[in-house]
């Protein structure tokens, strides 16, 4: 996991009022487990492209580091 950056909401989108602050991370994942019991994640997806539906949509500003960030690391590895 590479913690990407750090991010502190204090807003309003869509009649919904978020406070908070966390991080993102990129992790790249080699196998996928059942999810603990004691986690805050619900289900667990792949998908080709981010969901519509988030948790938190607010924090769809900062997918863009991580897709960016992917595309520099693969493009490192192909050139391995």
């Amino acid at each position: 996991m590479e913690p990407l950056c750090d991010y502190s909401i204090d807003g309003t989108l869509n009649g919904y009022h978020y406070k908070g602050n966390g991080q993102v991370y990129l992790a790249m994942v080699h196998r996928l487990e059942e999810i603990p019991p004691y986690s805050e994640m619900g289900e667990i997806g792949l998908f080709d492209s981010l969901p519509e539906e988030l948790t938190y949509p607010i924090l769809r500003d900062y997918f863009p580091i991580a897709e960016e960030r992917l595309r520099s690391k693969t493009a490192v590895k192909e050139n391995l």
